[in-house]
């Protein structure tokens, strides 16, 4: 089983005020998560 955190973070440029450019970079991590099985 995975657990995944992603964060993204959006720029933007806006010129003229009616044209703007967005640009979004996200970063995920993900981790794998242990599953403890006991037996009696």
């Amino acid at each position: 089983m995975y657990v995944c955190v992603c964060v993204c973070v959006c720029v933007c440029v806006c010129v003229c005020v009616c044209v703007c450019v967005c640009v979004c970079v996200c970063v995920c991590v993900c981790v794998r998560q242990k599953t403890l099985i006991l037996k009696p």
